[in-house]
């Protein structure tokens, strides 16, 4: 397991919906082997812009541009990871997934390392149920309904 920074991370998030199914990343956590939902996206860089940095995780992951995301949600998140304490702020943006990815059942990204991804659509019912465990955990409550219905 990676060994966690003790700084805060700065993480920007880009959630994109299709009627009432949002894509999150399909993981399983390294230490218990249980299959949570992540939301996509990565660390901002420092100087970088939090919305810049959704742009370019979403560009970086899906190979996607020119989506206008929009302001979620900015919230903290300390959690445990294995026997670590993580520590971030994450600047959550949303969009309607554009028609290229929502015709897919399943897409494929990619990881900064070059590891592949597999994002799924997601049932906002089932992420309100608590089906599985979403990562970051505060998400779960910005995440009401599709943008277009607020």
């Amino acid at each position: 397991m990676a060994r966690l920074s003790p700084s805060i991370r700065a993480r920007a998030l880009f959630l994109l919906w299709r009627s009432d199914d949002l894509l999150l990343i399909d993981w399983r956590d390294e230490s218990t082997h249980q299959a949570v939902w992540l939301a996509p996206g990565g660390t901002i860089e420092y100087g970088e812009p939090a919305y810049a940095a959704a742009i370019r995780e979403l560009r970086e992951e899906l190979g996607v541009g020119g989506i206008e995301l929009h302001h979620l949600a900015t919230f903290e998140s300390i959690f445990e990871y294995g026997d670590q304490v993580g520590h971030e702020v994450c600047f959550a943006f949303e969009a309607i997934a554009p028609p290229q990815l929502a015709k897919q059942s399943a897409v494929q990204g990619v990881e900064s390392n070059g590891e592949p991804l597999t994002l799924i659509w997601t049932p906002a019912s089932a992420i309100e149920a608590g089906e599985r465990p979403l990562w970051p955990g505060p998400l779960r409550q910005y995440l009401v309904s599709p943008p277009l219905r607020r």
